[in-house]
Order: C-alpha cells, then structure tokens, then sequence
C-alpha cells in the first residue's frame, strides 16, 4: 500500500478536530477512513504518539493522570472500563493511556495503581476436593458463595470454562453420587433444539450450561454423548452457519422456535484492526485471550478464531498479543 507521507497524514488528522482519542479509533473502524492513510500510524517511523498525531492538547501530563487515577482505587480493567463508560471521566484523562503515554504507561496496574493478581489455579483434582468440602447443592449456591468473596484466589470462578477436566457441576461440587441413566435426544433432534435458542456467542452457550436450565434429554457435554455425529461446538450450537433449515418432528414445537432465522452477516474487521483492538487489552497469555474472545467483551465484528480467520496474515498467538515466548 502506498500511504501519503505522514506530515500529510497528520495536517489530515489534525483537521478532522477529534476531541479525543476514542472518537479516532471510532473513524479509523468506518468506511469513511483514506486508504491512502494507516490505520494505525505507527506505521510512521517519525509517529510520536496519538497526542501531536491527532492535535489532541487536552491531556493531563502523565504523572497529573496517574496522580487522579490512583485516586479513584479501581482493581482491575473491568472497573476502569466501567468507569469510563459512565461519563464520570473527565475529559482531560484519556480512556486508552497506552495510546496517549506510549513511552511512559506500563500496564493496567500501574496505571490504576492496583495491585497485580497472580491467577495461579490449584490443579483440578485439588480444587474439586476443597469445593466439595463446601456441601454446596447447585449452581446457585455456588454463585452465591463467590458473591460472599470468601472464595479462595487460587479458585477459578468459572471452574467449567478453565479446567478440561471439568464434566458437570454435579461432580464438581460432589453431588452425583447417585446418577440415573439419562436418554438424550438424537443428535439431529438435540442439534436443532440448541438451535432454536438462537446463540450468538459460545458464552451464551457455557452461561446456559452453567445454569442447569438444559432440558434433561439435552446433553451438557454434546462431543462425548454423540461422538460419530458430532463436528464441533460451533456447528452444535449453530453460531458458524447463516441458516438453519430444519424440520424436526419429534420435538415439541414449543421447544422449536424460529429455527428458520437468518443470522446476521458480520463485516469484520482487518487484521491489522484486529491486532491494535487485542493489544490494547494487554492480555497475559493465551488463556486471558480465551476468555475475552468467548465473552460478550469481544466486539462483533472481532473474529473468536483470529488464527482462522486472519490465515494469510496471522503467525503466532505469541507475536499477535505480543506475549511472552514463555507465557
């Protein structure tokens, strides 16, 4: 691609008149935005962070922000996001620091003024057994126990999405001692009944797992109830198909609604975007990315599988989070 040189570049930016940074990557994801210009201008050697990019002189300097963030004692990037979604922020703090303070913003905690957790998760059989030791009956009283903020740090809250091992809730909270053969439906009838539910994310699907609101002719594990059948979760689920077509007769037609729904076609975004959206979350390994890309975090028009989608571009998940080699 050939861009205008960057001192064009930026007399453009600087005549658009952003008030602020996010108004900036807000443009550079319509199709408004110059081909002939980089969407994300580090492409230029002589770039020298958003602020003189973009002709934004509203900033506080570095240590003023830092000063009035440590103030506010948020934990985590989930409280600070939230924060700043509640127009409480004034305008002088920019939402996105690794994009105003490139040189001087280490990370999240820094930022906030937090102190840094340190997720390591006992080994399965481990936490299974101090959980069990807690009589908890269900689900419920499982949320409401992590509510209580007695659960241990090294307790993953969501036990069923980290550990592999994971089978039921039952299990894990040692309450099928005493199971009954179960008849599920056949894998076409079970399919077109998940179906029905219209998920749009694999979220959506763990969250109704977790809820023990399956029909017991439902199974929770679909991969290990119909193995020659099944391909995979998405197809399970139907978020990977534009039409579902099906005419199923053995189930109920009060469980079989609006099987014929178009899904909606996504225009996502270049990998380049997609890049700069999953840096700027700063995650720490593999498994912090996991977890955003199935959660309602993730941006529609951001791909769950970038490693997929972005196959001519994308090489590694260490050089597209910018990870560690060893994380």
């Amino acid at each position: 691609m050939n861009y205008v040189s960057f001192k064009e570049a930026k007399k453009f930016m600087k005549s658009l008149n952003f008030k602020n940074i996010e108004e900036y990557i807000q443009y550079t994801l319509s199709e408004n935005f110059p081909t002939n210009i980089p969407r994300n201008p580090t492409h230029y050697k002589e770039f020298k962070g958003f602020k003189k990019y973009l002709g934004l002189t509203d900033y506080l300097k570095f240590e003023q922000a830092l000063s009035f963030v440590h103030s506010l004692k948020l934990k985590n990037r989930q409280q600070w996001v939230k924060y700043c979604n509640s127009g409480k922020k004034p305008q002088n703090i920019p939402s996105i620091p690794e994009l105003v303070y490139p040189k001087k913003y280490t990370d999240i905690y820094h930022w906030l003024g937090a102190t840094k957790v340190n997720h390591s998760y006992l080994p399965f059989e481990e936490a299974r057994g101090f959980v069990r030791e807690l009589k908890l009956k269900n689900f419920k009283k499982w949320r409401k126990y992590v509510a209580s903020g007695q659960k241990p740090q090294n307790i993953p809250t969501r036990p069923s999405s980290f550990y592999n091992e994971f089978t039921s809730w039952n299990d894990f909270l040692g309450n099928d001692k005493v199971k009954s053969k179960k008849t599920y439906l056949s894998y076409e009838d079970a399919k077109a009944y998940v179906h029905s539910l219209n998920l749009s994310t694999m979220k959506e699907w763990f969250d109704l797992v977790d809820s023990n609101t399956l029909p017991l002719n439902i199974p929770k594990n679909p991969r290990k109830v119909y193995k020659k059948e099944f391909k995979n979760l998405a197809d399970f689920i139907g978020i990977s198909v534009n039409k579902v077509n099906r005419v199923v007769s053995n189930i109920p037609k009060e469980r079989v609604l609006n099987i014929t729904k178009k899904k909606e076609k996504i225009e996502y975004l270049s990998y380049e975007d997609a890049k700069r959206i999953a840096l700027s979350q700063e995650f720490k390994n593999y498994r912090e990315f996991k977890s955003w890309s199935s959660s309602v975090n993730r941006p529609r028009n951001f791909p769950s599988t970038p490693h997929k989608f972005y196959k001519n571009e994308f090489t590694s998940y260490v050089e597209f989070l910018n990870l560690n080699k060893n994380d």
